[in-house]
């Protein structure tokens, strides 16, 4: 999946066990359909395997750059979708299943000028529903997408914290797609 070397480099590395230094020579490369800002492939001398390396402080402008940069529409694999009811004053927690995943992009990812939240640490999001996803390109498996009452979408990709507001209406019309079109489970 790489597409193209980007540089040739000499990295240098640390044991701080035992204070000894290290060299070694790496190829930089592009992987396909993912910007460079995102993460890019690491080959290291006489190897013959990549390493994924991803920019934790990369921060989009916007939900659109998000998916384009990342390319999510291809990349993004959708796991279990989980939330909470309440019958009877009784709150539990449950998955939902049968859900479309082509609903999913529209109800939450169609707003592409959703603009990235500044100061995401800053903020308590209460997440109404969180979607385990995936993108094996880059290394993840089981990471959150969450979408919250107030309009907030959030995410862990690229290991730290981002958040879109996507706005009330849309993150409510997507909880009452799930309530009213999904099945559930409840979990144990």
């Amino acid at each position: 999946k790489t597409d193209g070397k980007i540089a040739d480099l000499t990295v240098l590395g640390k044991d701080e066990y035992t204070a000894s230094e290290y060299a070694a020579k790496a190829e930089i490369y592009s992987i396909k359909n993912i910007s460079s800002d995102c993460a890019v492939a690491v080959k290291y001398e006489n190897e013959d395997k990549y390493y994924i390396c991803r920019n934790a402080y990369y921060k989009p402008e916007t939900l659109g750059q998000f998916i384009n940069d990342l390319d999510l529409k291809n990349t993004l694999d959708f796991g279990a979708v989980y939330g909470s009811q309440k019958k009877k004053g009784e709150s539990s927690d449950i998955e939902y299943y049968d859900w479309d995943k082509e609903k999913v992009w529209e109800l939450l990812f169609s707003n592409t000028e959703a603009k990235a939240v500044k100061d995401y640490d800053s903020l308590n999001f209460e997440m109404a529903v969180d979607i385990s996803i995936n993108i094996k390109l880059l290394g993840y498996e089981n990471i959150s997408l969450s979408v919250s009452r107030d309009g907030y979408i959030t995410t862990n990709i690229l290991d730290t914290g981002k958040a879109f507001y996507i706005g009330k209406a849309a993150s409510e019309k997507f909880i009452n797609y799930l309530q009213n079109e999904c099945k559930t489970k409840v979990l144990e």
